[in-house]
């Protein structure tokens, strides 16, 4: 292969054959009419509004941060000239945040602009990325010059999304880049050179299912998290920090005060206590049992366990959970973690004051994801209904990752990539070692000739897979009798064409 940068790319032996696979596979491509950049020369200088009587003095391309946005006093017409503007690190792989980041003055807007920002078949990637960070937007979503919007016509933009930020495409963007690049790059040549495999029916559907759960899941997470944060905030009575929660208890359970304690036992693994810096830290949590481990990620992906925190009270540990979830992103090593962790303390002293705020999380994201279901985000609606959601933190990262391990295996096998060469893939790429064994595990229930020859499959199998990464937890309920008809017809159809079986929980 022809590499961007440094010349040619010589890949041997699996690399090669894995290469080789992907092109021979490929049937479509991007036309370079259909790869567009974001807007250029956006004026961020706000000075220039304290010298205006009107809006529509203001040259092009003016940007207002939100939080101003929301203090000025305008018009209707005046709000109708400014537009949704977003940055780059709303979007990830398969999801956007909905939430601008400012309103975009942009006054010689024509049917161009119109059509590329406004079309709900759009896909947007990120130009400077790591990893591939491509997403479906059927909302007006206007950006600056650090992404690209692809507009599809001809395949269907979830299923593309699928097989742009998969695993697989990642490895072959690092050869098209070249393996020393520290960034992808998704310049229009890059971009046209993708080698998509495009394909219809049962296939398409199945991968399409999946693409959709993923959104749903991603977009669950941050919501929950949201409202946690928002009822945190107001019942709160000041923040501990969890280094301080953790030497509290150590000296409470020290003096048999144990009723004072957050956690019932936290385990130190050896070396936990080093100052040792990892590529990132996994926070994971028990779907059953009151407690959670926090191991640290090292260059290769493997993980190492750190420290393990058990609970008496389950909703405490969601708590300290949600905190950890909140802001640790960018954390390398568990003493960071530890110290930088802001614990909210509630108001109402004790289990109690915790219990009411995770009622009232859990409440407002049932009626939150009920909500949603009554919204339809398809173009072609499949004969049955979208993901369930757990209604707990934990739930909801469970089927998140294992529906990722899902969208993975289906596109090493739309591809024909047996279970060796994905698991070239993923060491090449440095995957976490947890989601590398989901995928492996999941691609051997995968029927490659049903895939690559583009037949039926059943999917059964992957959707228990799925299920059973959030056991124990409560499921989002129709309440609509009328919803519950016309959910319970389509899941009835699905369930004669591919064999899954579907359970639908009434609730008046």
């Amino acid at each position: 292969m022809v590499g961007r940068r440094g010349g040619t790319i010589k890949a041997t032996g699996v690399r090669d054959r894995i290469l080789k696979k992907i092109e021979a596979a490929a049937n479509y491509s991007l036309a370079s009419e259909r790869i567009h950049r974001g807007l250029g020369n956006i004026n961020e200088d706000l000075s220039v509004l304290e010298k205006m009587r009107s809006l529509k003095e203001v040259d092009p391309s003016l940007l207002i941060p939100e939080d101003k946005y929301i203090s000025m006093v305008l018009s209707e017409k005046e709000r109708e000239l400014l537009l949704p503007f977003f940055k780059p690190n709303q979007i990830d792989a398969f999801y956007f945040g909905d939430k601008p980041a400012g309103r975009l003055l942009l006054k010689d807007r024509g049917k161009k602009e119109t059509r590329l920002f406004e079309n709900k078949r759009k896909i947007i990637a990120v130009d400077r990325t790591s990893w591939p960070r491509f997403a479906w937007v059927n909302a007006p979503y206007y950006m600056g010059d650090g992404v690209r919007y692809l507009d599809l016509k001809d395949i269907d933009p979830r299923y593309a999304v699928a097989l742009l930020n998969s695993s697989l495409m990642w490895f072959w963007f690092r050869h098209f880049e070249g393996w020393r690049s520290k960034y992808l790059r998704m310049d229009p040549k890059t971009i046209q050179s993708v080698p998509l495999r495009k394909v219809t029916g049962a296939v398409e559907d199945v991968i399409i299912k999946f693409s959709n759960d993923t959104y749903n899941l991603k977009k669950a997470r941050r919501i929950y998290l949201d409202i946690w944060r928002n009822y945190s905030e107001f019942f709160k009575g000041g923040y501990k920090r969890l280094y301080e929660v953790l030497k509290e208890d150590e000296r409470n359970r020290s003096e048999g005060k144990t009723e004072r304690c957050w956690t019932t036992k936290v385990h130190y693994h050896p070396g936990a206590k080093n100052p040792k810096s990892f590529r990132s830290l996994a926070c994971e949590a028990h779907q059953k049992e009151s407690y959670f481990t926090i191991s640290g990620v090292n260059q290769m992906g493997e993980r190492h366990r750190l420290l393990e925190m058990y609970f008496g009270n389950r909703k405490l540990m969601l708590h300290i959970y949600c905190a950890l979830q909140s802001g640790n992103e960018r954390a390398k090593s568990l003493r960071e973690a530890l110290e930088n962790t802001m614990i909210p303390t509630i108001h109402n002293e004790g289990d109690r004051g915790t219990d009411y705020v995770f009622e009232a999380v859990s409440s407002d994201f049932r009626n939150f994801v009920q909500t949603e279901r009554l919204v339809s985000y398809e173009f072609k609606p499949l004969d049955g209904k979208s993901a369930e959601v757990p209604m707990d933190i934990v739930g909801v990262e469970g089927r998140l990752l294992a529906t990722l391990a899902v969208v993975e295996a289906l596109v090493f096998g739309l591809y024909g990539i047996s279970e060796a060469e994905a698991k070239e893939v993923l060491d090449s790429l440095r995957v976490d070692s947890v989601l590398k064994r989901k995928i492996i595990s999941t691609l051997r229930q995968v029927d490659l000739n049903a895939l690559t020859k583009g037949k039926p499959i059943d999917i059964g199998e992957l959707y228990e897979t799925i299920k059973e990464e959030a056991c124990g937890h409560d499921f989002v309920l129709y309440s609509d009798p009328a919803l519950c008809s016309l959910v319970e017809s389509r899941v009835r159809a699905l369930e004669a064409r591919t064999g899954l079986h579907i359970e639908i929980a009434r609730k008046n």
